[in-house]
């Protein structure tokens, strides 16, 4: 270690003089952008070594526990044997939005442990730590707070099979941007797991009992008592993971009504420079000459990517966008007809519903063809649907719908959310990396390093619907932003991460055009990498808040409950600690509206119409029945079509038709 001012060298392997100073952007050399990779250290190690310092002549201490990887094209020290303390990190990389990736170990020396450096943590372009979430608390709208609560939640059960979840009883360690919940890195469970989730009760009562005497709105004083009161069952045990994001979801519903959420989308699909078919299809296409197929509600984009080195992948994709079209449509007019929310286990459901019957439709077109390997019609896709909520008294004061925004993906089409807040990744993709780091055998920098590492995983027709597994998640809209859904060919090179900013930040702020910026953000994409189809479809929402005053539903009297004391010291002050010793808030009534354990008869109705939409995609099937080249030789009596891949047979992540197939 020292205290030179250390260079940032140049990731282009044939710069002849990579060697720069920290501080510039582009290589002085060949002007290749200088890559600036910022780490999480972990440990009270790392945390001491000063400011200033160089470690194993790689790594620049910028701040305390962040370090500056000053030779990014070189690869990081990976142990064969990993240790115990990594896993979780490689076993929740479905997690990526939440969790920090395992970079690579440095080595400190016999007196030291080995310090982890993890990558993807909240940390910014700069290097400068995010706000933990009581910094960013008090500046919050109230329905982004309940955001964060509500991805909390989310992330509990992950985090509890891996032993970690005393990662979230450190306000310290939960960090904010914009509307994402981020964690600094995983901390072990002690030996009383079972606990945990009643001290994270126990953490928020008395971080809610220090907060509410700084309160000046009636808004933020009603939600800090109703937040009390959840608290305070999940201290004495009365609440679970799942009925404490039940109780949330309704909070969230009511916020939800004082704002008016508008969406507007447009999309756009380019065959680029060297492909003379495109396999990419998108809903809405803004600019083709073709009219739409139907009308829809606003709140849908789709994009499909048809898998390269497969027949037909144009034909693929254009029947998965097709199917998931209609059935968008029918659960929209279900949730508005039925007039009732549709709970988020419920509406999950049904999306991965949805993908599994266009993966079906795909599949036993295969099948009708005797398809088999790579002659098998496949495509990847992104999901996104502003589905409407239907809000009624006594929860509001007059009937009103809500919007609750799900994306859904399979194979390696992205979303991202940007805003104010900064771009943010909402989707992992389906590659073979990935799998291979969640069984915990290597990281997932190192597996996408290795032959087919980033071959696509799963994808719609590939496999029967039992080998599906589509991820579907709900973003709650707490700002002004830009769903942004797109396909590999536009999100290649760390586009989206270069550009959002000269693209994506000018519409989200109405200083661009929707419409004429995104046919710009494709053409500059085309002209950058080009060498794929591309296709992204950009999805504008706009909230605005009402001038309507929400009741409270909880209005019995009150019983006083004497509680337990805390059993878990927080991070807050001495005076807001001492308030965990003393008999909190009465709870109030437990009148609550009931949940469903299953679909109501509108939503029945909702599927029987799905099915009813599945006949017309199959007849739209039939018509795309390609000509005679396509089917067996008719000369011959056609063998049995072959069972579809099997779950680990890797799909290619490429369009040419030379790169090889592993066997099944």
């Amino acid at each position: 270690m020292n205290g030179l001012e250390p260079p940032i060298y140049c990731v282009n392997p044939s710069c002849a003089q990579p060697r720069n100073a920290i501080g510039r952007e582009r290589c002085s050399e060949c002007q290749t952008p200088l890559l600036y990779r910022y780490l999480w250290a972990v440990g009270e190690v790392a945390a001491a070594i000063p400011v200033g310092s160089m470690v194993a002549g790689r790594y620049y201490v910028q701040a305390p526990s962040v370090w500056l990887e000053t030779e990014p094209a070189r690869s990081p020290d990976v142990p064969p044997q990993l240790p115990d303390r990594a896993l979780p990190y490689l076993r929740l990389h479905r997690w990526a939005r939440h969790v920090p990736q395992f970079y690579g170990l440095c080595l400190m020396g016999d007196q030291s442990p080995d310090t982890i450096l993890l990558e993807n943590a909240p940390l910014n372009d700069q290097g400068q730590p995010y706000p933990s979430i009581n910094e960013a608390w008090g500046g919050a709208r109230n329905l982004r707070r309940l955001h964060w609560l509500r991805q909390l939640l989310d992330l509990w059960p992950a985090l509890a099979a891996e032993g970690v979840t005393a990662s979230l009883l450190s306000l310290q360690n939960v960090r904010i941007q914009g509307g994402r919940l981020w964690l600094r890195e995983l901390m072990a469970d002690e030996a009383d797991r079972e606990g945990n989730f009643r001290r994270l009760g126990d953490l928020w009562f008395a971080w809610l009992t220090g907060w509410l005497p700084q309160v000046s709105t009636e808004n933020d004083a009603l939600l800090g008592v109703r937040l009390q009161d959840w608290c305070t069952q999940i201290r004495q045990g009365a609440l679970n993971a799942a009925g404490a994001a039940t109780l949330l979801d309704r909070l969230i519903q009511e916020t939800q009504a004082q704002y008016d959420l508008t969406v507007i989308a447009a999309g756009l699909t380019d065959p680029g420079r060297q492909r003379s078919n495109n396999e990419d299809t998108c809903y809405p296409d803004t600019f083709s000459p073709l009219p739409p197929v139907g009308a829809i509600d606003p709140g849908v984009a789709i994009v499909c990517d048809g898998l390269g080195g497969r027949e037909r992948g144009e034909v693929a994709s254009q029947m998965a966008m097709q199917s998931l079209q209609l059935q968008a449509q029918a659960l929209i007019s279900e949730a508005i007809t039925s007039g009732e929310s549709i709970e988020a286990p419920i509406a999950t459901e049904q999306i991965r519903a949805m993908l599994r019957v266009a993966n079906n439709l795909i599949a036993t077109q295969n099948d009708s063809q005797g398809r088999e390997a790579r002659q098998r019609m496949a495509t990847t896709t992104a999901l996104a649907i502003a589905l409407p909520q239907p809000l009624r008294p006594p929860f509001v004061e007059q009937t009103t719908l809500a919007r609750d925004l799900y994306i859904a993906h399979v194979g390696d089409c992205r979303a991202y959310w940007i805003s104010m807040g900064g771009c943010i990744p909402l989707t992992v993709d389906d590659d073979l990396a990935g799998r291979e780091a969640e069984t915990g055998f290597r990281s997932y920098r190192e597996a996408l390093n290795q032959p087919n590492g980033s071959a696509i995983a799963q994808a719609l027709g590939a496999k029967e619907a039992d080998n599906l597994h589509p991820h579907v998640q709900r973003w709650i809209v707490d700002e002004d932003g830009l769903l942004l859904l797109c396909s590999d060919g536009f999100s290649d090179q760390g586009w989206v991460e270069q550009t959002w900013r000269e693209y994506g930040l000018g519409i989200v702020t109405g200083t661009r055009s929707l419409n004429e910026t995104l046919k710009a953000w494709v053409a500059a994409a085309v002209a950058t990498n080009g060498s794929d189809n591309t296709t992204a479809v950009a999805l504008l929402c706009r909230l605005s808040p009402l001038n309507v005053g929400i009741p409270d539903p909880w209005t019995a009297a009150p019983e006083a409950v004497a509680l337990a004391p805390a059993t878990w010291e927080s991070e807050m002050s001495e005076a807001s600690q001492a308030l965990l010793q003393t008999t909190s808030r009465p709870p109030r009534s437990q009148r609550r509206r009931r949940s469903h354990s299953g679909l109501s008869k509108p939503q029945w109705m909702g599927l029987g119409a799905i099915a009813l939409v599945i006949l017309g995609v199959i007849a739209l099937a039939l018509i795309l029945r390609p000509s005679g080249g396509d089917r067996p030789d008719s000369g011959s009596t056609p063998s049995s079509p072959t069972s579809p891949t099997q779950s680990g047979t890797p799909l290619p992540n490429t369009n040419t038709e030379e790169l090889p197939v592993p066997g099944p």
